[in-house]
């Protein structure tokens, strides 16, 4: 610590000061006294010849009486009243007297007087006079002057004295100060007998204090700012975030070791702004006009710009720019660049994979309609220019999946894929859009002709075996075909007219081509008689749809410990349909949420109903769609139904399709959590039909299995059905669920099943599903 009061230099000071004063004060004495001689002796003579004049007229007068001897009393009554007269010559009528003596050793002051009567001379007065009063004056004058300095120098000494010990006090403080450590400071020791010095001393040790505390505080400051630094420079690493500042009028640029890393360049090698701008692989210039218009108007900018680094890999870099002014004219640019090269390409893939298959590489539903209404509008500029979608469906490809399992299903597509985009034109399009479902977009054909020698070019090579993982399999295709503007002028008729030619082709035997043919119109207007019919009945009259319900029974006793709830629909001209009829409709055309609502509500009300009868202790299964699963209202309308009806909710058990389930199964187990929270039970429907779900099915909140039919069907007769359903149960026993078998129909299948362990059975073994007074009825007489 470098603090130096220079005491010793103050004292010397002081001391100088002191003498120059006392020198100066005594050669003004000095003066002063000279002068005060010279006016005490005019004021000493002034006063003795006023006296002389006043008796000078009565001397006057005497002479002018001729009264001699009165004339020469008067002078000698002035020198005896003036002692500081020592001789007088007077002169009168010619006549000389003179009055006292000279003493040769003394210096006289001659004076002369003339005396006057009436303006007339009569004589005169010459008077020797001595300072013998100013000479005293003066005398005590200067004994005062000598003991008013000796009294002011003892004074001056004592000040500088007492000033020299508190000086010393101070030079001692000085050193103190000089030496003491900032890290560690110590109080100053009080010492010496001066209040002043103390008080020094005092608020010295409380800045002291002051300052340590100080000190501490910075310390702990400074220790946080390097963790924060730390921090900062760990979260910029982490998060691939580079800094930088830039001072144009100083050609000053200072880089995060960040952005070195991110530039690929060492970070013992200085960069400097130029070498920055010229990573820049595209928009350099736009950059640099950028930075230009900042800095000109102190303004913020960001810019997504591509850079080249050292190691000659490409990076883009989010930079974000801000200028701001410092003092009267610099500008500082403060820049900070985020790494987003990965986001970028993760962009590019999620922007193909939203318009592509991800199995097949092929463009998708979404890609299809975007790509077919690009090649419709320049079908309609170019006029005469035609269309022709070739919608492609495997036969029986589920059989393969069944199987064979999904692995080899999924190479069999990958392989389709394959040969059908190697076998069109570049300028078609080949999309996959469902399961086993393709699409070949053909534009700009020249006849009708043309379009089926491709189709039939495709029929034959999807004919011909695959051979997936290692397999040769076998498999046919049903070929729909429309075409524009001959059949439909918009995607979605030409999409969909194309699936009725194919579905034809599939009532026909499958394995062949079907061109769309304008007698399938009825069936459209069929359909939209129905949707519009449906739309009604939902709307305005929801007592349409009601509920049939299929017992689920305990094979051990024979009694019936649930149902499910199956829809029906109530149509005022066409009588009960059966879900068969309806159900695809109201799922492509959006029906199916309202349709699942009315469902919800009238399996809640009979819940509701059956509370304190014999049929309270039944577990009412309903189906939950695909649609109304992926809702976001499901949730929410679940919660509110229970609120509404005042029902416990473990009296219902929600099915889902294990298909649906495994379309995006993070999502369904988060929602499935949230409804078993509600209180509903769930029940996977179709089990075993899907291939991912036992490594999630451990993770869904779910209380019921329900065997897919297909494994049930053929249980009397096919080992690898008997297989599959004894392992679903000895799973479902580990994982603690109910397994339920559906689509029982014989004695045997039911005794099979029996055997293995199943929970409970439901199928026309025991019953079909029944309206409900039917149902009831069958309830009480078999329980």
């Amino acid at each position: 610590m470098n603090i130096n009061l220079a005491p010793k230099s103050l004292k010397s000071l002081l001391q100088l000061v002191a003498y120059i004063w006392i020198f100066l004060f005594m050669i003004w004495s000095f003066f002063n006294t000279y002068g005060t001689y010279d006016l005490l002796k005019k004021v000493e003579e002034k006063s003795i010849i006023n006296i002389v004049k006043n008796s000078l007229e009565e001397i006057s007068i005497a002479i002018e009486l001729g009264m001699e001897e009165e004339a020469k009393d008067r002078v000698n009554e002035i020198i005896q009243s003036l002692p500081n007269i020592k001789h007088i010559v007077f002169k009168s009528n010619n006549k000389s007297y003179e009055f006292g003596k000279i003493d040769p050793s003394m210096a006289y002051k001659e004076l002369n007087f003339d005396i006057k009567y009436q303006n007339k001379k009569v004589g005169a007065l010459k008077a020797y006079i001595v300072f013998s009063n100013a000479k005293v004056l003066f005398q005590r004058y200067v004994w005062s002057i000598v003991i008013f300095f000796s009294i002011f120098g003892l004074l001056t000494f004592i000040l500088v004295y007492y000033i020299n010990s508190s000086l010393k006090r101070l030079y001692e403080l000085s050193t103190y100060l000089e030496n003491l450590s900032l890290k560690a400071p110590k109080p100053v020791p009080i010492k010496g007998k001066y209040k002043e010095v103390k008080t020094i001393i005092e608020a010295i040790n409380a800045l002291i204090k002051r300052i340590s505390e100080h000190m501490k505080a910075l310390t702990i400051a400074s220790s946080k700012l390097k963790e924060n630094q730390f921090y900062l420079l760990e979260a910029q690493k982490i998060g691939h975030i580079g800094s930088w500042v830039y001072i144009p009028d100083k050609d000053y640029f200072k880089a995060s070791s960040e952005l070195y890393r991110i530039l690929g360049r060492n970070f013992k090698e200085k960069m400097e702004w130029k070498d920055f701008v010229g990573y820049i692989e595209e928009k350099s210039e736009q950059f640099l006009h950028m930075i230009d218009e900042s800095i000109k108007n102190c303004t913020k900018f960001e810019m997504i710009i591509s850079f080249k680094n050292e190691l000659g890999k490409k990076v883009i870099l989010k930079t974000v720019v801000n200028a701001k002014k410092y003092g009267s004219s610099e500008v500082k640019l403060i820049g900070v660049s985020l790494d987003i090269t990965d986001m970028e390409k993760a962009k590019e893939e999620i922007s193909y994979l939203a318009m592509h298959d991800t199995l097949t590489g092929l463009v998708n539903r979404a890609m299809l309609k975007e790509h077919l209404q690009l090649l419709i509008n320049e079908a309609k500029r170019k006029k005469e220019s035609e269309l022709a979608i070739l919608f492609i469906d495997l036969d029986h490809f589920k059989l393969i999946n069944d199987s064979l399992g999904h692995e080899v299903g999924d190479a069999l597509l990958v392989e389709l894929a394959e040969r059908i985009n190697n076998n069109i034109r570049s300028e078609d399009i080949a999309a996959r859009i469902g399961g086993d479902e393709f699409v070949v977009v053909m534009f700009d054909i020249q006849s009708k002709e043309d379009v089926m020698l491709v189709a039939n070019k495709l029929h034959n090579l999807i004919s011909k075996p695959f051979h997936p993982l290692g397999y040769e399999v076998m498999i046919t295709s049903s070929i729909g075909i429309s075409f524009y503007p001959e059949h439909g002028k918009s995607v979605d008729e030409l999409l969909r007219f194309s699936d009725m030619a194919m579905y034809q082709a599939k009532e026909k035997g499958r394995n062949g081509i079907i061109i769309f043919d304008n007698s399938f119109a009825k069936n459209i207007d069929d359909q939209q008689m129905l949707e519009q019919d449906l739309r009604y009945a939902l709307k305005n009259d929801p007592q349409q749809i009601v509920l049939y319900f299929q017992p689920k029974v305990d094979p051990t006793n024979d009694k019936i410990i649930g149902a499910e709830a199956l829809v029906r629909w109530h149509h005022q001209k066409k009588g009960v349909l059966s879900p068969a009829h309806f159900i695809e409709l109201a799922e492509s055309t959006g029906l199916i949420l309202p349709l699942g609502e009315i469902v919800l509500r009238k399996s809640m009300e009979q819940v509701k109903r059956w509370e304190g009868t014999v049929f309270e202790n039944l577990i009412l299964a309903v189906n939950l769609s695909g649609r109304q699963f992926q809702d976001k209202n499901l949730e929410p309308l679940l919660r509110s139904l229970v609120d509404e009806y005042k029902i416990d909710p473990g009296k219902i058990e929600l099915e889902i399709t294990e298909s649906t389930s495994m379309t995006m199964v993070h999502h369904t187990i988060n929602v499935l959590h949230r409804i078993r929270s509600i209180g509903y039970k769930i029940a996977i429907d179709d089990f075993g039909t899907g291939y991912s779900s036992l490594a999630y099915l451990r993770d869904f909140p779910i209380s019921t299995i329900k065997i897919d039919r297909s494994f049930i069907m053929n249980i009397e007769e096919e080992q690898k059905s008997i297989t599959i359903v004894k392992l679903i149960i000895g799973m479902s026993r580990t994982l603690e669920f109910t397994v339920v078998a559906e689509g029982v129909e014989t004695i045997r299948q039911k005794e099979l099943l029996k055997s293995y362990g199943v929970d409970l059975i439901q199928g026309y073994f025991y019953n079909k599903p029944l309206p409900l007074k039917e149902f009831e009825e069958y309830v009480l007489k078999t329980n």
